[in-house]
């Protein structure tokens, strides 16, 4: 029997991360034919590097080790790891049939890391979503936490039933577990433009009560008129000596209190 196979892996160049793991003998760990369409499109994407494993196996012991290593770094589609291979190995192009032996042993292996990796990536993406800043991160989404994790849509997708119900409360309560940052004391001279602020606030909402007050008099009083005190306070202080007549034309057109309104607000513009 020859020992012509090896068993090779192809790496995404630019996260340092081996995408697909397969068998093979001669030039096929640098061939692009026969490939599933997921390794075309990762390869597409990122292209890939080329690393053998292991060399000098007979096609048994390759299809042997093809399958511990696929087991082993787990599957992008089954949610156990980021191989885009989507089978276990050992179906290649020959007719050769593994042992029931090994079989029965490559099974209870794959059970066994299928269970660890499971139970580990549920671990890793509760960590990420109990960690999530909603103020600087927004929204927590299944391609927010994808992005962040760097673990596939399909993984996600997989387990986000599972987180459903707690990304909701999180989303909804505005809850975040980062640290308060500490806000500089503010200077004299900012204290004194922010109440300078809080008086201009205060004076303009009086300022406009009183004119409501006294314009609304004018324009339903009985005797349509100001007292000399009110007029002259009215005048001085808030219409820039306004003559009362124009005052009182502007009035007298006024049919509904929402409009005397509006053009209090265009008075105290001037």
């Amino acid at each position: 029997m020859e020992n012509k196979y090896y068993i090779y892996a192809h790496i995404n160049p630019l996260k340092n991360e081996i995408f697909y793991i397969g068998k093979g003998k001669k030039d096929r760990a640098y061939r692009n034919t026969y490939r599933n369409r997921f390794w075309n499109f990762t390869v597409k994407k990122y292209g890939y590097i080329v690393d053998i494993l292991e060399e000098g196996l007979t096609e048994q012991e390759a299809f042997e080790r093809e399958i511990f290593y696929i087991t082993k770094i787990g599957r992008r589609d089954l949610g156990t790891g980021p191989l885009v291979n989507l089978t276990d190995g050992g179906d290649g192009g020959s007719n050769r049939v593994l042992s029931f032996e090994i079989k029965e042993k490559l099974s209870k292996l794959n059970k066994i890391m299928g269970t660890h990796k499971t139970e580990q990536t549920k671990k890793e993406i509760y960590s990420i979503i109990e960690g999530w800043n909603l103020k600087t991160e927004g929204k927590i989404t299944q391609r927010a936490v994808t992005e962040k994790s760097g673990k596939s849509i399909i993984t996600i997708k997989r387990y986000w039933p599972e987180f459903k119900e707690f990304v909701s409360e999180l989303n909804r309560t505005n809850l975040t577990n980062d640290n308060p940052k500490k806000v500089s004391e503010p200077t004299q001279e900012q204290i004194n433009e922010i109440e300078q602020g809080k008086e201009k606030i205060r004076m303009t909402k009086k300022r406009k009560e009183l004119v409501e007050r006294y314009l609304t008099k004018i324009k339903f009083a009985p005797n349509g008129n100001l007292t000399p005190a009110e007029f002259k306070h009215l005048t001085k202080n808030y219409f820039n000596k306004i003559d009362f007549f124009v005052l009182k034309s502007k009035i007298d057109k006024i049919e509904d209190e929402r409009t005397l309104l509006e053009v209090v607000d265009t008075l105290l513009k001037k």
